[in-house]
């Protein structure tokens, strides 16, 4: 019994050291981010992008006809910098009677 005592003190002992090692606890801050991808992560620019990489972000966000909606992208270009969201975009796709989760995948794959 006194053999299991002292494992058990051997073993508590020993995760107490690594707890102690590890430091103090940080907050863990809170995100920042939107519901937009950050620029260059699965998305491309709808500014400068081509029609195939276009066409490869709509797929990725499982978009279908990507050659249709990246001919549309690139029609309706230049996108203001100022639109991160690409409200005009979304506006001008809206008029195509689209349904709105195609259009936020199709926004989704862009950022300006």
């Amino acid at each position: 019994m006194r053999t299991k005592a002292i494992a058990i003190s051997l073993v508590l002992g020993f995760a107490g050291a690594d707890a102690a090692c590890a430091g103090p606890l940080e907050p863990v801050p809170e995100s920042t981010t939107t519901t937009t991808e950050a620029p260059g992560v699965n998305t491309v620019d709808a500014n400068t992008a081509s029609t195939d990489e276009i066409a490869e972000a709509l797929r990725r966000h499982g978009v279908i006809n990507t050659g249709r909606w990246s001919f549309e992208v690139e029609r309706f270009r230049p996108y203001p910098t100022d639109d991160p969201k690409l409200a005009t975009l979304r506006k001008d796709l809206s008029q195509y009677n689209v349904e709105p989760d195609v259009i936020d995948a199709i926004i989704g794959s862009l950022h300006v």
